[in-house]
């Protein structure tokens, strides 16, 4: 199995300037799942879940949109 790739901090910081959030900001993993990884995502003001999605070239299924599904 391939390793998740993460986005870096440079671009979650852009993804986060862009949606309103403030910086700094700190990540924390947190335990369990299997080919997701989930986070914590803490500013001053407020935490969040980020949820990252492995994918897999040969799979082309959009497992957010099935999760909601």
């Amino acid at each position: 199995m391939r390793e998740l790739e993460l986005p870096t901090q440079e671009v979650l910081a852009d993804v986060l300037s862009r949606a309103g959030v403030s910086q700094p900001f700190r990540m924390t993993p947190v335990s369990g799942g299997r080919n997701n990884r989930i986070f914590c995502l803490e500013t001053k003001e407020a935490r969040w879940a980020l949820k990252a999605y492995f994918h897999h070239p040969d799979d082309l299924r959009d497992r957010l949109a099935q999760e909601f599904g």
